[in-house]
């Protein structure tokens, strides 16, 4: 699900009709560029900003690898096949986290059913409306739940589904934010741009008719030949005796500038309500190993650690006591270059960190079938500190 491309393709509404003046996307309602002609509104804005952000988002989770494990040993069974590779029958792993995640900014919440009361085997689909009967000492019930054009005619308790919420609603406020206060900024900018790019004119003339045919022609070239010489590419405007034009200039001409820096705005205050470096947003790459480590840090680890709290008190209770647990590993998101990292890999291998198929399956290749590529191993330049002590004299 590219919601960035669903957004620009519903934003210039090609294959729609002409007087159509709005689409939807990701449940809201939103006006198309004919719906409000040549002024810039500040929904597109704050809209282009918003979906720039979950798509980061949603891209930087689908990278990530829903670990399971049993009694303290990792495991690929079904769990792991529904979470990596087919949530359910009509999209793969990276579409429905696509879905997830677009859903859990737009609303705040996001709901995903375990379907295994409703098909042959556990899938998961992400719900596209529901209704939350709350009970405070008892599960919670789910209830007119549509996914897609379907109603489920059941109900689900607070067991059978997994109810990820987000702890502000952000949307909202940064909605708030953006048009209360930075579309009046935004229209004056763009006002004041095409006023100082508009062709500006005084027209002197002799004698103003009033009535008959004199007063008819002037009107019409006031209204009508003055008007279409001005808006047209080339063109000729005749003039009668005593009509002048002359081409006034109404101050330094504005550039763009100031327009593009309160844009920049709008990407910079949705990137830090929702965690997001703002640069990450503009496109600057400077320090950008810094950048993506503080997106990992305080935006895409603790939306994977509240994911995952849902899932494992859900799915494992307190088996999670006993090493039974799934944990969405967020380590693959980084690009990784095999030759830049060489360095580091062998120190992790040296120090016994990680054996030689551990790297492997950091780097995406296949593990090797040898019993040593299953050890692990230690330099003997590391040794006890109490050892150490001993060649002391």
């Amino acid at each position: 699900m590219n919601t960035l491309f669903e957004w620009l393709k519903g934003l210039f509404a090609r294959g729609q009709p002409t007087d159509s003046e709005s689409f939807s996307l990701g449940g809201e309602l939103m006006p198309t560029v004919s719906a409000f002609g040549s002024e810039l509104n500040i929904l597109f804005v704050r809209q282009l900003a918003f979906v720039a952000a979950i798509e980061l988002i949603a891209n930087a989770i689908s990278k990530c690898e829903f670990e399971t494990f049993e009694q303290g040993k990792e495991v690929k069974k079904e769990a792991w096949y529904r979470w990596n590779i087919e949530p359910n029958v009509n999209e793969n792993s990276s579409e429905f986290l696509q879905k997830l995640i677009t859903k859990l900014y737009s609303d705040g919440r996001a709901l995903v059913i375990k379907a295994s009361l409703l098909l042959p085997n556990t899938q998961y689909v992400v719900a596209d409306d529901y209704e939350v009967v709350r009970n405070d000492l008892y599960p919670d019930t789910y209830r007119n739940i549509r996914v897609g054009e379907t109603m489920l005619a059941s109900g689900f308790s607070e067991r059978n589904v997994y109810h990820f919420e987000l702890p502000a609603d952000l949307k909202s406020l940064v909605d708030g934010l953006l048009c209360g206060v930075y579309g009046p900024l935004l229209k004056s900018s763009v006002d004041s741009f095409n006023r100082s790019h508009g062709v500006h004119g005084i027209f002197k003339y002799e004698t103003l008719p009033l009535s008959g045919d004199s007063k008819k022609a002037f009107d019409d070239l006031i209204q009508k030949g003055i008007t279409k010489w001005l808006k047209a590419d080339n063109s000729v405007l005749p003039l009668g005796n005593g009509h002048n034009i002359s081409e006034i200039k109404l101050g330094a001409s504005e550039n763009s500038r100031d327009f593009k820096a309160l844009l920049m705005d709008a990407f910079e205050l949705t990137g830090l309500a929702m965690g997001i470096p703002p640069v990450l947003l503009t496109g600057q790459v400077a320090g950008i190993a810094e950048i993506v480590s503080r997106f990992l840090t305080f935006c895409i680890d603790p939306l994977a650690d509240m994911m995952s709290e849902e899932i494992n008190r859900k799915d494992y209770g307190r088996e999670v006591l006993n090493g039974t647990y799934l944990q969405i590993n967020t380590n693959r998101i980084n690009h990784f270059d095999i030759l830049q990292s060489a360095t580091a890999m062998d120190k992790l291998i040296s120090s016994g960190v990680y054996c030689v198929n551990d790297i492997r399956e950091l780097i995406g290749e296949s593990p090797i079938d040898e019993p040593w590529a299953n050890q692990h191993f230690v330099t003997k330049n590391y040794a006890p500190f109490d050892s150490a002590l001993d060649n002391v004299t």
